[in-house]
């Protein structure tokens, strides 16, 4: 018993520690944002640059709860910040050079848990050749899933799957050549639960 009270109090410990918070740049380079898709931590800076020309960062796809953002980016604003307080996945653009000039970054809770109750996870991929979307799905208990194709303005743009999925390894594959080139999501929600993966198409 006294074992297991040590193990929970690691635990604990782990859970209440705060992953020190990164300012990450993102710059603007001529008609395109410089990492345009990144992975960053809640409480994370997006620290936006401006470099030349008339611009701004507009965002199009926020999680909910979290706040939206409109601003310059210009010779008399040539920075801003935002500060990501919500985990999720989030999509930018320039309103004035849409849509070749976007971005998006997904946000992740800093902690050292893993929740017990999430069912499935998974990982996407592109075949550029074939023009192929591969995905493959962890599923660890029956559920029924539906897995959706979502553009960088947050727009569902194609249902890839919906159907009850049993236990294990399992891999689809879609035809996404007729897809406009750019940056989409993919989503999977299961048992109200959502897992969501970028991949850029072209």
């Amino acid at each position: 018993m006294k074992k297991f009270y040590s193990i929970l109090f690691l635990v604990s410990m782990f859970a209440g520690m705060n992953v020190q918070a990164e300012t990450i740049t993102i710059n603007q380079t001529n008609f395109t944002f410089s990492p345009n898709a990144i992975n960053v931590n809640v409480g994370d800076v997006i620290h936006f640059v401006w470099s030349s020309g008339t611009h701004n960062t507009t965002s199009v796809l926020v999680p909910n709860g979290a706040a939206s953002w409109e601003a310059p980016l210009t010779m008399a604003s040539p920075t801003f910040d935002y500060t990501v307080e919500v985990a999720g996945v989030y999509g930018y653009v320039c309103t004035i050079h849409q849509p070749n000039m976007a971005g998006g970054f997904n946000a992740t809770a800093a902690s050292s848990v893993v929740e017990a109750n999430i069912s499935a996870d998974f990982n996407a991929g592109v075949d550029y050749n074939n023009h192929i979307l591969h995905v493959n799905i962890s599923n660890y208990q029956p559920a029924y899933a539906q897995l959706s194709l979502i553009d960088i303005t947050g727009k569902e743009v194609a249902t890839l799957l919906q159907r009850e999925l049993g236990v294990g390894e399992q891999r689809y594959h879609f035809d996404v050549a007729e897809r406009t080139s750019g940056i989409y999501f993919v989503r999977l929600e299961q048992k109200g639960h959502i897992v969501t993966r970028r991949v850029l198409l072209n």
